[in-house]
């Protein structure tokens, strides 16, 4: 598997630049001087999710610097061989194969490039010792390659667990498989049965979307502490403080980011990071939702459009529940999804 991080600048030959710290595997500052990311390629597989933009290039690496300059962009698909006129065609992604690995499928006509991890420690290079590159030019920046290795490469989740890669820090999310917990989902749900028996109550089956996606549950139901205008309203984002107008069982919740809409506005690339949840049966009297005595941080969302579920390894049943964001990308915004059934 290539390991290829790219890095472009307005430099003359005689620049140096020297790095002393751990770089984020991703930064983007496609109108200043310097920008720069790690791609893996993936040969002969193709990302089969919602393509941001289609051309032909005449090498890939230009497809990788059209990435970098869409904010939206997380990982691109690419001819595996050139065309008739010798261009590549060139895909850019809204996501990535960690947050749709159920997309990522075999293609002989197409490699596949996702975002890595960066670490660097002491590098001093100047433009001019990498002469024995081939010279591309893109926007009138050069272009220099190294290489790296990823996290989620290193599939750091156990027992079939889900690596979400956060770009923003160079960290990993595991989402685990049913019946692990854990960073790594290294650890035994040891109360896998008492979710079944909850209460005296088998809840199984108890998996049902509560309504905040499909309209059952209605904008005079959902609330927020603040919201920015009246074009941001909690229920247009259907989030932050839901009355289900009686008591109910809650078993998973499911986030989103902010929908991709609305043109390149740097604006709409929005989602939460890490959230907590409260729960009441009278809207006055708030409880925090715990696992093990601990309060529970939940890990969210690393782009726009991927759903992240949850289940509540010790469910609740509540009239109320309420999302407190911990931390975001960009702005505070997330949809919501809750999952339970009746008493």
């Amino acid at each position: 598997m290539t390991r290829i991080i790219l890095y472009f600048a307005v430099l003359s030959v005689f620049t140096t630049i020297s790095y002393c710290q751990k770089l984020r595997p991703l930064q983007r500052k496609p109108q200043n001087d310097f920008s720069f990311s790690n791609f893996v390629k993936q040969s002969f597989y193709y990302l089969n999710v919602k393509v941001l933009a289609r051309s032909f290039e005449n090498n890939p690496v230009l497809c990788w610097l059209k990435c970098l300059d869409v904010l939206s962009c997380f990982s691109v698909n690419v001819a595996s061989s050139k065309d008739s006129e010798s261009k590549f065609w060139c895909e850019l992604l809204v996501t990535d194969k960690y947050n749709a690995p159920d997309k990522f499928l075999p293609n002989s006509s197409s490699h596949h490039y996702s975002i890595s991890s960066f670490h660097v420690i002491n590098i001093v290079f100047s433009v001019s010792q990498f002469q024995h590159y081939e010279p591309l030019q893109y926007q009138h920046r050069n272009i220099i390659v190294y290489h790296s290795q990823s996290q989620c490469e290193q599939i750091p989740c156990l027992h079939n667990g889900t690596c979400l890669p956060n770009y923003d820090d160079d960290t990993f999310t595991c989402i685990c498989a049913v019946g692990y917990i854990g960073a790594r989902c290294e650890k035994v749900r040891i109360i896998t049965l008492i979710i079944l028996l909850y209460k005296n109550r088998c809840l199984l089956a108890c998996y049902s979307a509560l309504g905040m996606e499909d309209g059952r549950i209605k904008n005079h139901q959902i609330t927020a502490s603040s919201d920015f205008g009246p074009m941001y309203k909690a229920y247009f984002g259907r989030v932050n403080q839901v009355d289900l107008e009686k008591a109910k069982y809650i078993t998973m919740v499911a986030t989103q980011g902010r929908p991709l809409e609305g043109g390149s506005w740097p604006g709409y690339y929005q989602w939460t990071k890490t959230y907590a949840v409260k729960f009441s049966d009278d809207g006055n009297n708030w409880a925090d939702y715990s696992e093990g005595g601990v309060i529970k941080i939940f890990s969210g969302n690393t782009d726009s459009e991927t759903v992240v579920k949850h289940d509540l390894v010790e469910p609740i049943k509540a009239r109320y529940v309420r999302f407190l964001v911990k931390s975001w990308h960009n702005e505070p915004v997330m949809r919501v999804e809750l999952y339970g059934c009746e008493p």
